[in-house]
């Protein structure tokens, strides 16, 4: 029997209002159903809430432009071990859930889409992307979804996004097995489902991304990173340790995963870590909302932009949007003439002489309604969840960001030397691990720095993080 599936009454109205927008009925629109394969009487059964193929419902929802994973009814039946677990329905076709990249509009980087596309129809089994929020890792999985060579390896995609108030690896059993809730408490009970999905994925060519995978990771003591749920590891580790896997996954995440089958199939897993767009890949972002510098002092202004802002595809979206709007309706300089200010006085931070300064105030993230939203949202959360898993090291994140030029580990390191010495080597483990700092090489020595949306961030709160933290007492 094929599997079903039917949706809750939230899921529906998250279908409406999606349909809405497109200017669709509930039932009348035919090129709905027709684009999803389907008949009308089954897309009346669906707004009824009864249960439908799965692979039908999962068109349903994918043509309307909504995840099915939150349009389905939640109703589980839990299968203790070691009941019999239902199978993939052979039938189905390809399955693509879709990944939250509206935010930015992808442009450039097109070799390393091909590299990581060719490295996953060869050895690379497991890839994880990685780096900064908003700095297009999302973005990256969906075009790699997309690229013909890999769609032509891996007919089944599956998309998981773990950006949910409880990520759980009962997720992944889902999208695998079926919408079911299964108890896999004891070691053996892990053991068992992990055995089960390792061999779906053997039986055919899966496509996995599993999105936001930071929600899942925990820090421990020695700024390494561990996940929640020991299965998640056990999963990915059997996917490296397999003797033949023709499936592969994509993972994104803000922080580094942690080792996987003790470190002894490095060349079946691949780690890229994203940077901001090149000069040319931004000017390109820029062009697609039609903002086109023609003259010398349109380009110059542009440029400095995104120097400023190092290329972050997310804050140069705002950007772009705010300047192709009302007021400026597409005019670099009239929006250089409303804030460029802001930029050059970030300029003459890293320009000043003065190493340090604690009252350094780039508004970067906040001179216009927009980008204070973008922090608010992305950046500030990102502080937030460093701060705690490790007090000590957003207290060293927040310190250090007075530096206005890259600074040397001991001098970072200086900044909390009241620390013992293993905290303050796991404080800073943990920022490199969370890619919130950058290396660089200066004057024959290895520097580290703070991204500048990430500085302004850390200067504001380091007030506040200075009060709250409890320092050692250094007895006599």
């Amino acid at each position: 029997m094929a599997e079903t599936l039917r949706a809750s009454q939230d899921g529906r109205k998250l279908v409406y209002e999606a349909i809405r927008h497109k200017g669709w009925t509930k039932t009348q629109t035919a090129r709905w159903w027709e684009a999803a394969q389907t008949s009308q009487a089954t897309l009346k059964r669906f707004w009824r809430g009864e249960a439908i193929d799965r692979h039908t419902f999962q068109e349903i929802c994918r043509v309307a432009g909504v995840n099915w994973e939150a349009v389905q009814s939640l109703e589980t039946q839990t299968f203790p071990f070691p009941a019999i677990i239902p199978q993939p329905d052979p039938t189905a076709g390809p399955l693509i859930t879709s990944l939250d990249c509206t935010a930015t509009r992808w442009v450039g980087r097109t070799a390393i889409i091909e590299n990581l596309a060719a490295s996953l129809t060869q050895n690379t089994r497991i890839l994880s992307i990685v780096g900064i929020t908003g700095i297009g890792k999302t973005s990256l999985a969906q075009q790699l979804l997309t690229n013909p060579h890999l769609t032509a390896a891996f007919p089944i995609q599956i998309t998981i996004s773990f950006n949910t108030e409880s990520p759980r690896f009962e997720m992944v059993i889902g999208a695998l097995l079926g919408q079911h809730k299964y108890e896999a408490n004891s070691p053996a009970e892990q053991e068992a489902i992990t055995h089960t999905l390792i061999t779906v994925l053997q039986s055919r060519p899966y496509l996995l991304v599993f999105d936001m995978l930071e929600t899942c990771l925990t820090a421990d003591e020695e700024g390494q990173h561990r996940f929640k749920e020991l299965i998640f590891e056990q999963f990915l580790s059997q996917i490296l340790q397999a003797e033949s896997m023709p499936s592969r996954v994509i993972l994104t995440s803000q922080d580094q995963l942690p080792v996987l089958a003790e470190g002894r199939y490095e060349e079946r897993i691949h780690q890229e870590l994203l940077t901001g767009l090149t000069g040319p890949e931004a000017i390109a972002l820029f062009q697609q909302w039609h903002i086109h510098a023609k003259t010398p002092t349109e380009k110059d202004c542009l440029q400095r932009i995104i120097t400023v802002y190092e290329g972050h595809p997310l804050a140069l979206q705002v950007i772009a949007g705010e300047m192709s709007d009302a007021p400026f309706e597409g005019s670099i300089l009239a929006y250089w003439g409303e804030y460029g200010q802001e930029i050059e006085a970030v300029e003459a931070m890293k320009a000043d002489p003065q190493l340090e300064a604690r009252t350094d105030q780039p508004r970067l993230d906040r001179y216009s309604s927009r980008l204070k939203d973008l922090v608010k949202q992305r950046v500030e959360k990102t502080f937030q969840r460093l701060y705690e898993a490790n007090s000590i090291a957003g207290l060293l994140l927040c310190k250090n960001a007075v530096a206005r030029i890259p600074t040397e580990r001991k001098a970072w390191l200086f900044q909390i030397r009241a620390f013992p010495v293993e905290a303050q080597e796991a404080a800073f483990e943990l920022l490199q691990r969370r890619f919130l700092i950058s290396a660089v090489q200066k004057d024959d020595r290895v520097k580290y720095q703070l991204h500048n949306l990430i500085r302004r961030i850390a200067l504001d709160a380091l007030p506040k993080i200075e009060e709250v933290v409890q320092y050692p007492v250094i007895r006599p």
